[in-house]
């Protein structure tokens, strides 16, 4: 049986059809890899690390709170008069905040000035005199009753005489005896009365010293200066001994509040500097001085409490503010630095390039700490091995051309 023309031309044209496409594969394969041989290396730009003095420093995060934080409210109960200051008023030490009605101690206070007033006429006192300076043997009214004793003795002496020469009855001795015993009496009362009186002077001046603090204690004076925080009350209230009226911050200095790793605590030390910023305040830089440490690690977070001292003249910080800090815990040492830019990170790996017989070498780093757009190059990289200073683009092993 004679077979189609079609089926004994199909196995060729198939057999032809397969050879031509594995000849252009295997041409266009030889194309690519002459034309990867003929590929321009990159142009690179080589630099020698930086050496420079950096200090060792902390970092760590933690917020601004006041220096003193403090409850005013008055010594005495009375109604609120004036209520000279609202939140946010920067106030100056002594400055009056608030008072009450003053009537009532203004009253207290003529009422204690007038008893102490009777009392200083009794010991006829001048008005500026004290009490102590009395002598109670010389007040009118035991000067009176030593005068009527001594006549009371006279008396008896000589009732005394005229009994020893007959002249007297033994009654009349018997009268000038009790005359006598009366008038003693009389001199030891004026004692004990003159002495009432200089403590009742004395308690006197203690009430007119108890109103006029009474009186002063009726306007509130702020203790420090500082920023009013809070406002309770309004003018007509009427308040109990204690009740709180404002709070009052003060802000210069703040305490700034850092929390420190346990690892790390070990190495913060007083009046280490302290360097920081704050959230929503830019780039610009205060700083503060660590004054105290916290005496325990805290067992929830293993933190410990150090606390700066930031001055704060200006009032542009303010308590609350979340910051982000750096305690310089060394000085100064020597150090191998590259810029920032020069590093290819990726997956928390950092690497450096070199240049090596003409292709890129890739040296895995250690970072440490940084200044400005610098950073500190604790392994991988030498002092004075020339690195790459901008890898993107590069891979391991690529060739490249280094600029002059």
């Amino acid at each position: 049986m004679t077979r189609p023309a079609w089926l004994v031309t199909w196995p060729t044209a198939t057999a032809f059809w397969f050879a031509s496409v594995l000849v252009g594969c295997r041409g266009s394969e030889a194309k690519a890899t002459a034309g990867a041989g003929a590929a321009e290396p990159k142009v690179v730009t080589l630099a020698t690390p930086t050496t420079l003095q950096l200090e060792d420093r902390l970092v760590v995060t933690g917020v601004l709170a006041a220096q003193e934080e403090l409850e005013l409210g008055f010594q005495v109960e009375g109604r609120l008069r004036t209520l000279a200051v609202d939140v946010g008023d920067v106030v100056e030490a002594g400055a009056v905040l608030a008072a009450l009605e003053p009537a009532d101690f203004e009253l207290e206070l003529a009422r204690a000035r007038a008893a102490l007033t009777v009392a200083r006429v009794r010991l006829s006192l001048p008005p500026q005199d004290d009490a102590t300076a009395v002598q109670p043997e010389e007040a009118a009214p035991v000067r009176e009753a030593k005068a009527v004793l001594l006549e009371a003795e006279l008396a008896r002496e000589r009732v005394r005489e005229l009994v020893q020469q007959q002249l007297g009855s033994q009654a009349n001795l018997d009268t000038s005896n009790a005359t006598v015993g009366v008038a003693q009496s009389r001199l030891q009362a004026a004692r004990d009365q003159v002495a009432t009186w200089i403590a009742e002077y004395a308690s006197r001046r203690v009430d007119l010293a108890t109103a006029q603090k009474r009186t002063t204690d009726s306007q509130l004076l702020a203790p420090f200066a500082g920023r009013v925080a809070v406002r309770r009350r309004s003018p007509g209230s009427y308040l109990r001994v204690g009740d709180s009226v404002l709070t009052l911050l003060r802000t210069d200095p703040l305490r700034l509040r850092l929390r420190v790793p346990e690892r790390q605590a070990f190495r913060v030390a007083a009046d280490q500097r302290v360097e920081f910023s704050v959230d929503g305040g830019g780039d610009v830089r205060h700083q503060g001085l660590v004054r105290r440490l916290g005496p325990s690690i805290d067992l929830v977070d293993r933190t410990q409490l150090v606390e700066a001292e930031v001055e704060n003249a200006a009032l542009l910080l303010r308590p609350g503010a979340f910051c982000r800090a750096e305690i310089v815990v060394a000085t100064a040492q020597s150090a191998v630095a590259i810029p920032q830019s020069a590093v290819a990170s990726f997956a928390g790996v950092d690497r450096v390039f070199v240049v090596l017989a003409g292709t890129v070498k890739d040296r895995l780093v250690e970072l440490g700490r940084r200044q400005g757009d610098l950073v500190e190059v604790r392994r991988g990289l030498g002092a004075e091995q020339p690195f790459v200073t901008d890898p993107r683009g590069l891979v391991p092993g690529a060739p490249v051309r280094v600029r002059d």
